[in-house]
């Protein structure tokens, strides 16, 4: 199962989509998806919330081609134990891509059977988790996958734009759905050769200004590298987010004149005496199983500045792990995750 190397950015860029309602948002990820697996674009989305005790909340499904009566009865299957639902539920708390049977049917053992009345041999899976747990979920059959390592990190990679274009849309609400109201919301405005044309906040510092004319000469370098078929590296430089604070949405006018407009969007939380809502964040991205590595680009900081905070966190949290210091500040009733995002149970 490839992995076109054009389209894969083409994931990166629906994520920041904004001027549609959260239907047909879903529905143009899911078949950017599609094209850069190369498969079928039949499939299924849905937002879910894993704030609940013990379960996962979808809204928001989307189904496109597949037959209604599999899609509900896949909706609705019930793993057969606690231990089973709680591994469940620690899929969607930590993020996955990869095969459904090799994921997801350990703990929803009536699939195999279900895919195999329906036709289906397999599922591309990718469930981009947030710390803010919610997250989006996309299901596409293919034939039987074996994803390699690399494969499924590039994927990781990917995911972290999923889940902050939808922490974006929950960020602006109604704005989300028309482009012209959400440039109320920004707090930068510029033109695709970097020439600010409205800042406020963060983004009037010369600090902010510099760090987002540096991400659009980014993504400008991550489309010219994609369109030479440097995958890797094209993902590599459009991050997640710039300077651990904005997102970037490209706007039209009618005119037909572009802009970039920089949105604050990274995941915010409850305050907290004990750490610094930077120290939260990079602690509640390695409770999620993230590396270092990759909380660095999901916050567009530098590796150092993670190890940073990290190691700031843990002083203050009495050296705990990052599972146990987010139990202590939120006690949740669900399953927890050890240090690489696995059930501890």
């Amino acid at each position: 199962m490839a992995t076109s190397l054009k389209h894969a950015l083409g994931v990166i860029e629906s994520a920041y989509r904004l001027g549609c309602e959260t239907e047909e948002w879903l529905d143009g990820a899911l078949r950017s998806i599609a094209r850069a697996l190369e498969c079928d674009p039949s499939g299924a989305a849905a937002i879910y919330d894993i704030t609940a005790p013990n379960w996962v909340e979808l809204s928001c499904i989307v189904n496109r081609g597949l037959p209604p009566a599999f899609l509900a009865e896949a909706f609705n299957q019930v793993p057969p134990s606690e231990a089973h639902a709680r591994g469940l539920v620690n899929l969607y708390r930590s993020g996955m891509f990869g095969s459904a049977i090799d994921m997801v049917v350990p703990h929803v053992p009536a699939y195999p059977e279900l895919m195999g009345r329906f036709g289906m041999e397999d599922a591309a899976v990718i469930i981009a988790a947030d710390p803010t747990q919610t997250g989006a979920l996309f299901a596409l059959p293919t034939a039987r996958r074996h994803d390699s390592p690399r494969t499924r990190y590039i994927w990781r990679k990917i995911m972290t734009h999923l889940s902050a274009g939808l922490r974006l849309r929950r960020g602006l609400g109604p704005a989300a759905s028309s482009g012209s109201n959400a440039i109320d919301r920004a707090e930068a405005i510029l033109t695709p050769t970097g020439k600010l044309e409205h800042a406020t906040a963060e983004a009037s510092t010369s600090e902010g200004r510099d760090a987002l004319r540096d991400a659009l000469a980014r993504i400008d370098a991550a489309r010219s590298a994609a369109d030479d078929g440097r995958l890797e590296q094209a993902i590599e430089l459009w991050r997640g987010l710039v300077a651990g604070r904005w997102s970037l949405a490209e706007h039209f006018e009618r005119d037909g004149r572009r802009y970039f407009i920089a949105f604050q969007n990274d995941p915010q939380f409850a305050k907290q005496r004990a750490l610094t809502p930077r120290e939260l964040q990079v602690l509640s991205y390695e409770a999620m199983g993230s590396s270092n590595k990759l909380i660095a680009y999901s916050l567009g900081l530098s590796q150092t500045a993670v190890a940073q905070y990290l190691k700031r966190a843990r002083e203050k949290l009495g050296g705990k792990t990052a599972v146990d210091a987010l139990r202590a500040l939120f006690p949740s009733p669900g399953e927890p995750l050890d240090q690489r995002g696995r059930s501890t149970t």
